[in-house]
């Protein structure tokens, strides 16, 4: 596996009164190259609907061009994610603007960075006997270990027989409490963790408002967050297919079909913020 890939965040703001942005990002690959991205940012004469037309056709045009062979040299600022950085600049310049643009504003950073790998197991398997083949898998992969959910945990705990401690203090997020067992990077509850994660993901994929909720909260969604959101590149996601009883009380709002959607919905986020994402299903 190739060990670097490029880390591209992008964001913008209208005009004030205006539908559209008159600035377009546009991402390309080169053709039968699929580790190769062409990033072009363009500014529209103007602002609105004519502005937009216009970058759009010049950030098309520019790229094909570059993904043809045109040369370019440039990269890679360090620090915060390319996502991150790009929220940060275009929120200063919010501020500057006093909470009403004058003109859009556009910032995109690439970054060439390392590849992460991180791993998460979700679910126990339908068949038990699956359990230690599912175990030996996920452990046997590279990079940071997420486990997700009580039943989850024991059964990890178990195959390699190391303790689960529950985390017992609750924070102001209403987020579950963590666990910790050794060998394992987080343990967290599952449905509603994930729920929130996807919550943040899809904000994330928006104006990145509840960036500074997750960045710096110590709940178990906000650390899965930062772990997915801003350190992995590529994602393995371990799911297992058994069903919950107590998810099955007509009087709680979980059920299996809930757990599905949500790593289906997760996994389609992560892969728009550019994620390597794999599920395998046991």
């Amino acid at each position: 596996m190739n060990e670097l890939c490029a880390d591209i965040g992008y964001k913008s703001i209208n005009h004030a009164g205006e539908q559209l942005c008159g600035d377009h990002v546009e991402i390309a690959e080169k053709e039968g190259d699929p580790d190769s991205a062409v990033i072009v940012l363009a500014d529209g004469l103007g602002s609105g609907v004519k502005a937009s037309i216009l970058s759009t056709l010049t950030a098309r045009i520019i790229s094909t061009m570059m993904a043809a062979g045109l040369s370019l040299e440039v990269l890679a600022p360090v620090g915060y994610t390319a996502k991150t950085l790009s929220t940060i600049l275009v929120d200063e310049c919010i501020k500057l603007y006093g909470g009403e643009p004058g003109d859009d504003a556009t910032a995109c950073v690439v970054k060439i960075r390392r590849r992460t790998p991180v791993n998460v197991l979700f679910g126990p398997p339908s068949d038990s006997d699956d359990a230690d083949r599912m175990m030996s898998l996920f452990f046997s992969k590279e990079g940071r270990h997420i486990v997700c959910g009580g039943t989850t945990a024991s059964i990890a705990a178990r195959w390699l027989h190391k303790p689960l401690r529950a985390n017992t203090s609750f924070d102001s997020s209403g987020v579950p409490p963590t666990s910790t067992i050794e060998g394992v990077d987080l343990v967290t509850e599952g449905v509603m963790t994930v729920s929130k994660v996807l919550e943040f993901a899809k904000d994330y994929l928006q104006d990145n408002s509840q960036y500074e909720v997750w960045s710096i909260k110590k709940d178990g969604a906000s650390q899965i967050c930062r772990m997915l959101f801003e350190e992995a590149t590529d994602i393995g996601f371990y799911v297992g297919r058994a069903v919950n009883p107590a998810h099955q009380n007509p009087d709680l709002p979980i059920n299996f079909h809930i757990k599905m959607n949500l790593v289906k919905e997760l996994t389609a986020s992560l892969k728009e913020m550019g994620k390597r994402v794999t599920v395998n299903y046991y």
